[in-house]
């Protein structure tokens, strides 16, 4: 059964049952008005017989005079007077000789108990009459003179009741039927989203499209809510879906080209027997193998930032370790030193900052931040390390003036896999993991990434992170230029023209900025 169904009977039946009870109750009030009015109209024929009637002295004995009984009836109102033998004193015409059906108990009790008996009888001809008999009863008479039966017929109270029974019940199922109606084209407009939702999600189960959408309503009631929500849904499905995908692709593209190099040498190993060739394949296979380490381990860290498991969870608490940021870029000075060649790398603005988090994680951002610098930085270029505080942040900069990137390209570098330059990339051993692994670190520090560049003169990388010591620190920025301070001392980008820095400050570079987007950009 149908929800629109369930509906419309639930709400028809409950209509029916007040309808109904409304009936009962507008019935009953009628019949009793009805049924009080027979009653006073008898009692009010019986009080007209006893003012009427009249005391005379017949040789010293008193008689009850009772005026004909004709004055006293009417169509449906029929009036007898016996005395206290049971004979007939008076009786009206409308009887046409028929006496009234009073019961000998009823006539005690009236002419010599002195009391009264309601009663309902029934004619041979089944009418129903309503009867009352009453004592004849003077002022003056310490007893009883007779008794006065005064009697109405029902059946034009039983008309009336069956004329509104009538009206009632066709009024009742009006009603009722009404509300079917009413209640099905009500429900059927209020559910057509809901059944567009389902539509959807059928035709979404046939096609495996999930760029269907439901349209969007004017209202904004609780089922265009639930379309909306269904379609944000669809949104993040479809670009999950998408997501998974080109991970999927991107992967498997990754991992065979090392494969198909260790294939191929390990081919050529069996038909070469000059110890320089094979020396020369094992390195390219042992070269390869260790790429794939890379990417494997990569792709290991990446799953564990994104969906961290129970244990990760309960071992949150190495996350709250107090990091000295200042320390950790020294450590990665040194390092960077090592890894540069002969680039020159040098401290800018040096500040120091404790962050609360994984030393070994954020020791692994910087290092791939600077890996990526000395990738794409020419020989004798420069890469500059700095750190700031900014409004309860603390800003971690990497500097660099290598080939730069390009304003198509800058939105897609924190994407998996994604690199800007394939073929030197892979020369330098690149797997196109890093960048995502400083993003995906930074995220799950409470943090956020930016990037900025401009092709030919380089490219600036900066990381925010929660001071330890700032409870709620300002909301990030959503971009920071080359020229716009970036501590509370009024320390600018632009103070890296000197010898460092590749912009002037008035040159506005491009800004990818990881939070709120997919595939790299949210996970």
């Amino acid at each position: 059964m149908s929800i629109r169904l369930r509906l419309v009977l639930l709400y028809s039946g409950f209509l029916a049952v007040i309808v109904t009870v409304l009936c009962l109750a507008v019935y009953g009030f009628f019949a009793k008005n009805l049924s009080d009015s027979v009653d006073d109209t008898l009692r009010s024929r019986i009080q007209a017989v006893v003012q009427s009637s009249t005391l005379r002295d017949v040789y010293g004995t008193l008689q009850v005079d009772v005026p004909a009984a004709d004055a006293f009836s009417s169509e449906s109102v029929y009036v007898e007077v016996l005395d206290l033998e049971g004979r007939i004193a008076r009786v009206s015409s409308n009887l046409a000789g028929n006496l009234l059906p009073i019961s000998d108990s009823a006539f005690n009790a009236a002419a010599h108990q002195g009391k009264e008996t309601w009663s309902n009888q029934t004619l041979p001809n089944g009418t129903v009459l309503r009867m009352l008999t009453s004592p004849l009863q003077l002022p003056r008479v310490a007893e009883p003179s007779g008794a006065i039966i005064v009697a109405e017929s029902l059946e034009p109270m039983k008309a009336t009741l069956r004329s509104l029974a009538l009206v009632l019940i066709i009024s009742g199922v009006a009603a009722v039927l009404l509300s079917v109606l009413l209640g099905w084209f009500v429900t059927r407009r209020a559910l057509t989203p809901i059944a567009a939702v389902t539509a959807t999600a059928h035709n979404i189960e046939l096609s495996q499209d999930l760029s269907q959408r439901i349209p969007e309503r004017k209202v904004n009631d609780e089922v265009g809510q639930l379309a909306n929500t269904f379609n944000r849904m669809l949104d993040r499905l479809q670009t999950a879906f998408a997501f998974q995908q080109r991970f999927v692709a991107d992967s498997s593209h990754e991992l065979r080209t090392p494969l198909t190099v260790i294939k191929g040498n390990a081919s050529l190993l069996r038909h070469v027997d000059d110890p320089a060739e094979r020396d020369e394949a094992l390195r390219a296979i042992e070269n390869e193998a260790n790429r794939m380490s890379r990417i494997v381990d990569d792709l290991l860290l990446l799953a564990q930032l994104d969906n961290p498991s129970p244990t990760a969870v309960q071992d949150s608490g190495r996350l709250k370790r107090p990091v000295e940021l200042d320390t950790l870029l020294l450590d990665t000075f040194k390092q960077a030193r090592v890894m540069a060649g002969s680039r020159r790398v040098s401290f800018g603005h040096e500040d120091t900052a404790t962050v609360l988090g994984d030393p070994d994680q954020l020791k692994q951002l910087l290092l791939n931040l600077v890996d990526n610098a000395v990738k794409y930085t020419p020989e004798e270029g420069s890469i500059t390390l700095s750190l700031y505080r900014d409004n309860g942040w603390a800003v971690l900069e990497v500097a660099d003036t290598g080939v730069g990137i390009s304003q198509q390209d800058l939105p897609h570098i924190w994407e998996r896999f994604y690199r800007v330059d394939k073929v030197r990339s892979r020369e330098a051993g690149g797997t196109g993991l890093g960048l995502p692994i400083v993003r995906s670190i930074a995220f799950a520090h409470g943090g956020s990434v930016a990037a900025y560049s401009e092709p030919g003169q380089g490219s600036i990388f900066r990381v925010w992170l929660p001071l330890a010591a700032a409870l709620n620190p300002e909301p990030l920025p959503s971009m920071l230029t080359p020229g716009q301070p970036l501590d509370g001392d009024g320390a600018t980008a632009a103070e890296y023209e000197d010898s460092t820095h590749p912009y002037p400050s008035s040159v506005p570079l491009a800004h990818a900025d990881m939070r709120g987007s997919q595939y790299g950009a949210d996970n």
